[in-house]
């Protein structure tokens, strides 16, 4: 008995420390498969933050340019709208300058100047008179290219005064629609005497011409000989080259049939041209009498009146 008792005692300790094996067996493969579980779930994680930001980004950078497309679209939507507005706009500017360019001729030569003066002269002023005119050679004021290019340095100026070439040539090059054009200044001094009232008139004459010009200088004094007003006066006759305008030159009259043949059968006392005897062939003179007869004067300006 006391031996059955005892093996019976060994046997349950040892089915006791088997179960004890077990469980710790079973334990130990259940932290391991919590392990590969949890480390799954941060591998899962790290990917998905890998892979998700950047295209979360990306997704932010779409939503920036759709919503720049959208407000460019609603512009363009606008514009052409009102492209029946604009288009009538640029048609009325278009006009404007084609009218302004119209004022400017393309040339104005001396004897253009000479006729002016003849057309204020026939407009009866009646105390207005002329003593001289000065002509000078025609100057170029400035070019459209040269106005486009100070423009552009001014667009372009920093604020330490230093200039951007690159946006002056972008400015020039913008509105190179208006470049080629020249604007020309021909100064024609008048000098004479004239009352008031018909000075006032002649002033008012010269500023509704329909050809531009401007005073470059006008002085006025008392004239004690004739008791009006002694004017000298420089007026520029503006021209633009590098129109479609086509320079018109004044219409002069033909003088065929108009003088003598002979200059000198004009003088008084009727003499003629005979030849000198004993001279060459074409020798000649003139009657003396005829010519002592002649009488003429000559202004400071030097023309023979």
């Amino acid at each position: 008995m006391g031996e059955e008792n005892t093996n019976q005692q060994a046997g349950q300790g040892q089915a006791s420390e088997s179960g004890k094996k077990e469980s710790t067996i079973k334990l130990n493969n259940q932290l391991i498969a919590l392990l590969l579980v949890l480390g799954g779930i941060v591998i899962i994680l790290i990917s998905v933050f890998l892979i998700c930001m950047p295209a979360q980004t990306d997704i932010e950078s779409l939503k920036m340019t759709l919503e720049q497309k959208e407000a460019e679209y609603q512009l363009t939507l606008a514009i052409a709208a009102k492209q029946a507005q604009y288009e009538q706009e640029i048609a009325v500017d278009e006009a404007n300058i084609k009218n302004i360019l119209a004022q400017y001729p393309v040339d104005v030569k001396y004897e253009d100047e000479i006729y002016y003066v003849k057309d204020i002269l026939e407009t009866n002023y009646a105390t207005l008179d002329f003593t001289s005119l000065g002509f000078s050679p025609q100057l170029m004021v400035i070019s459209s290219d040269q106005a486009l290019a100070a423009q552009g340095q001014g667009a372009a100026a920093t604020a330490d005064g230093s200039t951007d070439a690159a946006a002056t040539t972008d400015t020039t090059a913008a509105a190179g629609g208006m470049s080629g054009y020249q604007l020309y200044s021909t100064p024609l001094t008048l000098a004479g005497t004239v009352g008031y009232d018909d000075f006032k008139a002649l002033i008012d004459y010269i500023n509704h011409d329909t050809q531009k010009k401007n005073y470059n200088s006008i002085t006025i004094s008392f004239d004690e000989n004739s008791g009006n007003l002694a004017v000298n006066m420089t007026l520029n006759f503006l021209t633009i080259a590098g129109t479609d305008n086509v320079y018109s030159p004044s219409v002069i009259p033909d003088t065929t049939g108009i003088g003598k043949s002979n200059i000198f059968d004009s003088l008084s006392g009727g003499g003629a041209i005979a030849p000198v005897e004993g001279a060459g062939s074409g020798a000649a003179t003139a009657d003396t009498t005829a010519i002592t007869d002649m009488t003429a004067t000559t202004d400071t300006t030097g023309t023979t009146k």
